[in-house]
């Protein structure tokens, strides 16, 4: 039974391993053998059992010299005997081909490989495994076994395959591993190239967990591998003059950087907080541009105001000449008729006087003089009602110049009220100069004319105008007493003397009043249309500085919005120089990189052949150009070697056989009997 399990190994070895060509002479004496090392390992991967078949061709019947520190030997192949005799088994084979196995007392493999199970993350002992259900990882790490002689970790190759059911195994995920399909079962396989260890994994959900054995097999790699060398090493070339050019490179980015953190630890620093600063200083002068502009346009305002009143203040004040100059005209024009009619008045009671002093007077005379009286009555009536009006022609002049000077005042102190440094004094103060001068003289030339008129004494005249008016009707029931005539008219002679200055001095009144009339009525009619353009122009100031005001608003918003965006690219600047000091350090640690990096690429193309012979060497079948026996130095005629590996599968133990039931002791002694 174990002869066929046995060779049931070696078939799978046979159908699973490649053929190796021989790679040692054998020994005249000694035919060349192959050896299939055969390994059980525990789920776990600790060894438990080796077993080695020696494969043997012989063209004639001989003896058979091997060796190995074996427990136990059979001859596979024949009931020939085979002599073990310490580490020397001999055999007396007949031509063709012998297998004989060797149990050995402590085989140490050239890995050491361990396997470990966690499941749902805790790691967990293989034997406790089966039937389990959960999230599964298996860890295989492979390294060299020290304690193993000959050179089989660097010159074998090692191919583990996982068989996984896939009815109790789901979602299996195996990186680097390849995966094929073999009934309903997943098979992974991985590939471990000679001279390297392995630290490989794969994961699964499992149910009711059961795994078969896995199986790892080792034959010498041996590749036809055909590498364009020069290609390579030309490649090489090139890469190696990249790393100068990229060496050249950071240096000249170093220098660069260094000059660029000068520029902008520099000027671009300085210049960034001088403009800050800058904008800092040009936000508080817009504050208080923003300040003036408010008062500017307070004072214009103010100014407008006032114009206006002076432009209604003129207009009334030349409303009001309008009405006296109309008064002095009509006044003017009765001025020759009653200056005439009083020297004549005067001259016909100076004749009467006379003529009564002489005594000479006639009827005749009495009736003329009695018609003068009738007709300087008449004038004097006349000259009354034109007094009457000359006085409320002066009422309404008064009230004009009082309106007119109030007006005047109140511009003088809104002129008054601006400061010496105020913009609007200074842009008005040329225009308020040539206003006030003028109103100066205006009200100069209005006080003169106010004068002239107000020198008649229109009182004085009415009186003497009352008293004439008695006379005359005195006079005219007189003229039948001479006597009482005589001294009537003396008086009348004497009141109307004065009387007839007064007219005089009133006639000389208006004409001055109309001659200075005439020369303020121009000026009047100027200084309105003036005061007209001057509230015009005081309105449109307004508007202009209000427009004013807005756009120092605007400039200091936008003042606002440069102050806060040169702070901002002050921060900038500041946090650009950090950042560029820090790619200079980069860069200077990019040159020490790169120069190290040309120092260590030099001669690489040396370097890169050695390793591509060696690594032909590992995969083409190098190494020593012998196969050395995994079982004993002595072998020396070893065509090749082979390793087939196979852990215990996890499954659920199988339930055990009930014992029979024990035979009645008078059955066993009949059958006893029966053998005799």
């Amino acid at each position: 039974m174990r002869q066929n399990r046995a060779l049931a190994w070696l078939l799978a070895a046979a159908l699973t391993l490649p053929a190796v060509p021989v790679r040692a002479a054998a020994a005249p004496e000694t035919p060349e053998k192959e050896e299939v090392v055969y390994i059980n390992l525990s789920p776990a991967g600790q060894t438990e059992m080796v077993d080695v078949v020696n494969i043997f061709d012989l063209d004639q019947p001989g003896q058979i010299v091997d060796y190995g520190d074996y427990e136990s030997v059979r001859n596979m192949t024949t009931t020939d005997p085979v002599i073990q005799q310490g580490d020397r088994v001999t055999i007396d084979a007949g031509a063709g081909r012998l297998y004989y196995e060797g149990r050995l007392h402590n085989g140490e493999m050239p890995w050491i490989i361990d396997l470990a199970y966690y499941l749902d993350g805790a790691e967990t002992d293989p034997a406790a495994l089966a039937g389990r259900s959960g999230a599964l990882k298996v860890r295989l790490t492979v390294r060299e076994n020290p304690r193993c002689p000959g050179d089989f970790f660097e010159n074998y190759a090692l191919q583990a395959s996982f068989t996984l059911d896939t009815a109790r195994c789901r979602n299996i995920r195996a990186e680097g591993a390849t995966a094929a399909n073999v009934g309903s079962d997943k098979q992974l396989t991985y590939t471990i190239l000679p001279g390297r260890g392995a630290d490989i994994s794969f994961t699964a959900d499992v149910t009711d967990f059961e795994m078969e054995a896995a199986a790892i097999n080792g034959v010498p790699l041996s590749l036809d591998v055909e590498v364009d060398d020069e290609a390579l090493l030309g490649k090489v070339g090139q890469l190696t003059d990249a790393v100068g050019a990229l060496n050249e490179g950071a240096a000249a980015l170093s220098g660069g950087v260094a000059e660029l953190a000068d520029g902008a630890g520099g000027e671009l620093a300085s210049g960034a907080d001088k403009l800050a600063g800058g904008a800092a200083a040009l936000q508080s002068g817009a504050a208080a541009l923003q300040s003036g502009g408010s008062s500017v346009r307070s004072g214009a305002y103010s100014v407008s105001t006032g114009a206006g009143s002076v432009s209604e203040g003129a207009q009334a004040l030349k409303g009001g000449l309008d009405q006296l100059g109309a008064g002095l005209g009509a006044l003017n024009e009765q001025s020759g008729a009653l200056r005439d009619g009083s020297a004549a008045v005067l001259s016909g009671l100076q004749t009467l006087q006379n003529g009564l002093a002489d005594g000479g007077i006639s009827d005749e005379d009495i009736a003329d003089m009695s018609a003068m009286l009738e007709t300087l009555s008449g004038q004097l009536d006349s000259v009354s009602g034109a007094l009457s009006g000359m006085s409320g022609l002066s009422q309404t002049l008064g009230s004009a110049l009082g309106t007119f000077q109030n007006a005047y005042s109140a511009l003088n102190g809104i002129i008054s009220g601006l400061g010496p440094e105020d913009p609007l004094r200074e842009q008005l103060g040329g225009v308020l100069s040539t206003l006030e001068g003028g109103i100066g003289a205006y009200a100069t030339a209005l006080m003169n004319l106010a004068a002239a008129a107000g020198g008649i004494d229109t009182d004085a005249l009415q009186q003497q105008l009352a008293a004439a008016g008695g006379y005359l009707e005195m006079l005219k029931g007189l003229t039948g007493s001479l006597g009482t005539l005589k001294s009537g008219v003396d008086e009348l002679v004497s009141q109307y003397t004065l009387l007839d200055q007064g007219i005089r001095d009133y006639t000389d009144g208006v004409s001055a009043a109309c001659d200075g009339y005439d020369a303020l009525a121009p000026g009047a009619s100027d200084l309105a249309a003036g005061s007209a353009e001057l509230a015009s122009g005081a309105a449109a100031l307004y508007g202009g500085a209000a427009d004013l005001a807005g756009g120092i608003s605007s400039v200091y918003e936008a003042s606002g919005t440069l102050s806060s965006g040169a702070s901002e690219l002050n921060g900038g600047v500041g946090a650009l120089v950090e950042g560029i000091n820090a790619l200079g350090e980069g860069a200077a640690e990019l040159e020490d990189g790169t120069a190290q990096m040309a120092a260590e690429t030099e001669g690489m193309d040396g370097k890169i052949q050695e390793e591509i012979d060696g690594l032909l060497s590992s995969v083409t079948g190098g190494g020593s150009g012998e196969i050395s026996s995994f079982v004993s130095e002595k072998n020396t005629a070893v065509r090749s070697v082979q390793f087939v590996i196979r852990t215990r599968p996890i499954e659920k133990p199988t339930p055990a056989a009930q014992p029979p039931e024990p035979e009645e002791e008078t059955g066993f002694w009949e059958k006893l009997k029966a053998l005799f």
